[in-house]
């Protein structure tokens, strides 16, 4: 039986920051990780891992992972076509903000599970789709409306440089419960986030109080998988 915890990290918390120092808390010494949806490097937080002496390697079907300067060995192709030449030689697994983008989420589990060595984990951060947010987001790409939204409320070079169709497939507490249950993951540990400053931004002036009542009453409430933000890590059994 799969062992399922669920906490909340306060909301001053970075998100990022949090996933990158629970992957370094659990990495043991000079260990072998993949980033899956590498990219060309936007984000530096792969540096650090590579600077704790670790071996990092990405994939990403883009073939801006060619410019990324973080990894010590690129692959320009989907997690789904690494695994099927590669099995079992990862301690660590993870995504940054990718989830939210996978259309076949028992693929993509299958895929990261049989990478993983035996102890292995799997860490990610993504929206959650039982957030405001993350309702937003599903209606707006399911109408087909919403890159017109994002350039009106964020600009259309802030929404250019980052966005990219959304599925929201795996996505919420109960549906990642499911998927790694299904590929006998032995515990999936969730660290929910509710941080005003990711939505304010979204809203007008006069309605920015709404995320901050939002996010205080989360809190108050402990309705934790109802968080704007799932930070979670799933175990391999040894």
């Amino acid at each position: 039986m799969m062992q399922v915890s669920i906490q909340a990290i306060p909301a001053t918390v970075n998100r990022c920051n949090a996933l990158l120092d629970w992957i370094l808390t659990d990495l043991p010494p000079y260990a072998e990780v993949l980033e899956v949806g590498a990219g060309w490097g936007m984000w530096d937080y792969p540096m650090h891992i590579r600077e704790s002496g670790h071996h990092l390697v990405g994939v990403d079907p883009d073939p801006g992972i060619y410019d990324n300067p973080y990894l010590h060995d690129r692959y320009q192709t989907t997690v789904e076509e690494f695994a099927q030449r590669e099995t079992c030689q990862f301690d660590t697994v993870y995504t940054h903000y990718v989830l939210e983008h996978v259309e076949d989420s028992p693929a993509f589990v299958s895929a990261v599970y049989k990478l993983l060595k035996p102890g292995g984990s799997f860490f990610s951060v993504t929206p959650n789709l039982a957030h405001y947010f993350g309702i937003a987001s599903y209606l707006a790409n399911r109408f087909g409306v919403q890159d017109g939204l994002l350039r009106r409320l964020r600009g259309e070079p802030t929404a250019d440089s980052y966005h990219f169709a959304a599925a929201y497939r795996m996505n919420t507490v109960w549906s990642l419960r499911s998927l790694f249950q299904q590929v006998g993951a032995a515990r999936l540990d969730f660290r929910m986030l509710e941080s005003p400053s990711d939505f304010a931004c979204y809203f007008p002036k006069p309605l920015k109080f709404i995320p901050h009542m939002h996010s205080s009453l989360m809190y108050a409430l402990r309705l934790y998988p109802f968080m704007g933000t799932m930070l979670f890590r799933a175990q391999k059994p040894y």
